[in-house]
């Protein structure tokens, strides 16, 4: 039978709201399997404390011979359990560790254990015409760790850890496990390695009593004596291990429960309320799971609780418009508790004015990412602050750099409710919109230079060859020019591949400087060269848009080939002579 579920929770937690979510499963599949169950006693959400030590049960089971100790886990991807023991937790295809449930509920039952010792004079009897205290050391302690249904479990074998199974499963788990101590409680076990003594039904239900009244006290250590429920007491002589054990004496029945501490109020008539955080008096109101009000600088929420100063119970939120109104449902007094100004909710939130401005920094309560387009404002790069930018997308629309390479992520805030705008394209435009209130800009155009018909740094390099007028091209970018000097080194946060073939110019080996070369294949096209018999890539780059072609060979003549933009060119002819001494020792 189900006599206790789980307690009351509110928390805005994604983490706390999974591991409750886990727990409600569990309790619904023992809710509908023990139910009407008199042999099995469930308790949900059970504390216990002793010398300082707190555990938290997520489930408690009972039976005459010991205690099953449950443990439920959220587990909505993969868990790997390895020989040692050791949990690892998958998350957005990332391992991360995470602490034992297994061990958790271990120490949980230990400390069960040690919490009922610790009141074991009163809740069993003595042996040995009294001289002799029993504890609960001889009871059954077992563990279960309750995985979530949609999550997997991955063992080192089938049989491996055989206390870890699925919540729906955890039902059958208890079963066999009460029918094994059930087994070895019988008469008919005559091995006394194996014999498993058992509760009295008064002994038992004295100590789910016990349990229970802790529970609902909240100082489970100020607890001595507590009497046994009525509608749980049975007739000793209705259980085959009456006779183990000598009843134990009746509890006092003096101690009544603690009242819940009554919830403090948050408005007061004829006082403004302001924030308990940063005790700003710019509020709006705003309702989920109860009305409440949000801070317009800090952000931060606070509940809106009005107590009545005739009851002491409370009140009643409700709203008409702007107007909040507080009522006692116990004595009907009402009373107008706080008019939203118009001014609370401005057309342009100050909050967001402050955050888009460059002095302002966000506060580390609110995780905001700043905009990086402003109105009327042309955006620069992040990094060498040029306005030389064009436009990309992949995984959401960026500038790329045309001086230093590097990217800046295009975001924009909405000016009204804060939240991050959808950028979208249509051709050079870039639009911000914002989902929320469909407030829409034009962001960003994109200007027809920002992307020119010939890379820069391909137009340096082909003009040092004299193969390509400079005249012909757009003014190169300083920073390329810096880049494709003898004397300078590429970035290592920017890796470029420098081509080695040019139109109009014949190759030579970089090692020797032989014009002698024969063209191989192996993870790619090759110059050998026939003096040092050294090697070297075969690379070209597009002069149009910048990005590495593809090198291919028919006969002697190589062709460079750009799989972006179409471009190809006649990169490399092997001479005959190469060809003639390559087949020569290809005969030999």
């Amino acid at each position: 039978m189900i006599l206790k579920e789980l307690d009351a929770f509110s928390s805005d937690d994604p983490m706390l709201k999974a591991g409750r979510k886990a727990e409600e499963n569990m309790a619904f599949y023992l809710r509908r399997a023990f139910k009407d169950d008199e042999k099995l006693h469930v308790l949900n959400g059970v504390r216990v404390e002793r010398d300082g030590e707190i555990a938290h049960i997520d489930h408690l089971v009972l039976h005459h011979f010991g205690f099953i100790v449950i443990e439920s886990k959220s587990v909505t991807t993969q868990v790997d359990i390895n020989e040692n023991g050791e949990w690892v937790r998958w998350f957005a295809n990332k391992p991360h560790g995470m602490r034992s449930p297994i061990l958790q509920a271990r120490g949980q039952a230990k400390l069960l254990g040690k919490y009922l010792d610790s009141h074991a004079e009163t809740l069993l009897p003595k042996m040995l015409l009294g001289r002799l205290q029993q504890y609960f050391g001889w009871a059954a302690y077992d563990i279960l760790v309750a995985i979530s249904d949609t999550g997997i479990v991955k063992r080192p074998g089938s049989k491996a850890f055989p206390e870890v199974c699925k919540a729906d499963a955890v039902p059958d788990k208890i079963r066999e496990l009460y029918a094994k101590w059930r087994r070895l409680a019988s008469p008919l076990n005559l091995n006394p390695l194996t014999a498993q003594p058992a509760f009295s039904n008064k002994t038992f239900e004295g100590v789910v009593a016990f349990i229970l009244q802790s529970q609902s006290k909240g100082d489970s250590s100020t607890l001595v004596r507590m009497p046994a429920a009525p509608a749980m007491i049975r007739d000793s002589t209705s259980h085959p291990y009456d006779s183990a054990f000598v009843q134990p004496a009746t509890l006092a029945t003096n101690q009544t429960p603690a009242a819940p501490p009554p919830k403090k109020a948050t408005i007061f008539p004829g006082v403004s309320p302001v924030c308990h955080h940063c005790h700003s008096p710019r509020l709006w109101v705003g309702c989920k799971d109860g009305y409440y009000f949000r801070c317009q600088d800090c952000r931060k929420t606070m509940p809106i609780r009005d107590i009545c100063a005739r009851c002491g119970r409370e009140k009643k939120i409700s709203r008409e418009g702007p107007e909040l109104r507080s009522t006692c449902e116990s004595c009907d007094e009402s009373r107008l508790a706080y008019t939203e100004p118009g001014a609370s909710r401005p057309p342009v939130n100050p909050a967001v004015e402050r955050r888009i401005s460059p002095a302002y920094t966000s506060p580390k309560a609110v995780a905001v990412r700043p905009p990086t387009i402003f109105p009327d404002v042309t955006p620069v790069c992040r990094h060498c602050h040029s306005p030389r930018l064009w436009v990309g997308c992949k995984d959401g629309y960026y500038f790329r750099c045309q001086d230093c390479r590097k990217t800046t992520p295009i975001r924009d805030i909405c000016a009204r409710c804060g939240k991050e705008k959808k950028i979208t394209q249509k051709g050079p435009e870039l639009r911000s919109t914002c989902e929320s209130c469909g407030d829409s800009r034009l962001a960003y155009t994109e200007p027809g230079a920002s992307r020119p018909l010939v890379n820069p740094a391909v137009a340096k390099a082909v003009a040092g060859s004299q193969a390509v007028g400079v005249a012909s091209l757009p003014p190169v970018n300083p920073a390329v020019e810096r880049r494709i000097s003898p004397a300078y080194t590429a970035p290592k946060a920017v890796p470029v591949r420098p081509p080695t073939i040019f139109p109009d110019v014949t190759p030579v080996c970089r090692h020797c400087r032989s014009p002698r070369l024969s063209v191989g294949q192996k993870y790619g096209f090759y110059f050998r060269c026939q003096d040092c018999a050294k090697a070297m890539p075969i690379r070209d780059i597009c002069t149009r848009c910048g990005t590495e072609k593809k090198i291919t060979k028919k006969g002697p003549e190589v062709w460079a080939i750009c799989e972006s933009c179409g471009d190809s060119r006649l990169a490399y002819t092997e001479p005959a002579a190469v060809q003639n001494s390559a087949g020569v020792r290809a005969g030999s």
